[in-house]
């Protein structure tokens, strides 16, 4: 079937996956046109032993970054803007509009902070929270504020460049 797709006018293989169990193929990758995606899909489809196609295949726009990127790249920014947040103590990782948070972090606030961040990321549809803290996990103490008062989610008007993290009991 890769094959076929190769000899697909306009479709570059290289971009297109292809993986084939019991009749079901999955497609993904990135073409550069909705039609070259739904050329894709029909050739699957006329291959002997296909039953069925599940296309994941993205379109992305000439000269502008793919969704994911474009998520990644203001995730980034967000986090930036998270004081007491240690540089590089969060990685990120984007899948279809979906973020993966791993590190360790001080305190379950800070985890808080992080995790609304990039809650209001635009363009983010999911979350999966894998940040550990070094504080025990029971610690109750722990409030994430912007300003006088406490977020909570979706925050309509906050200002989205500066959270602080605000432990009690701490000095």
């Amino acid at each position: 079937m890769a094959a076929a797709i190769g000899d697909t006018s306009g479709v570059i293989p290289a971009h297109v996956g292809v993986s084939a169990v019991d009749g079901i193929v999955t497609l993904t990758g990135e073409v550069g046109a909705y039609p070259e995606g739904s050329l894709v899909e029909r050739t699957a489809l006329r291959t002997p032993g296909v039953v069925a196609v599940a296309n994941e295949i993205t379109v992305r726009s000439r000269g502008a970054a793919s969704s994911a990127t474009r998520i990644a790249r203001e995730v980034a920014a967000a986090l930036h803007h998270i004081d007491g947040l240690p540089p590089g103590s969060v990685a990120v990782a984007v899948h279809h509009r979906s973020v993966i948070l791993t590190g360790t972090l001080a305190t379950p606030a800070l985890r808080a902070a992080v995790v609304h961040v990039v809650r209001e990321v635009p363009g983010v549809v999911s979350v999966q929270n894998l940040l550990r803290t070094r504080q025990r996990p029971g610690y109750a103490g722990a409030q994430v504020r912007q300003g006088p008062s406490t977020l909570s989610t979706p925050v309509h008007g906050a200002d989205p460049h500066r959270y602080r993290c605000i432990t009690k009991g701490t000095s």
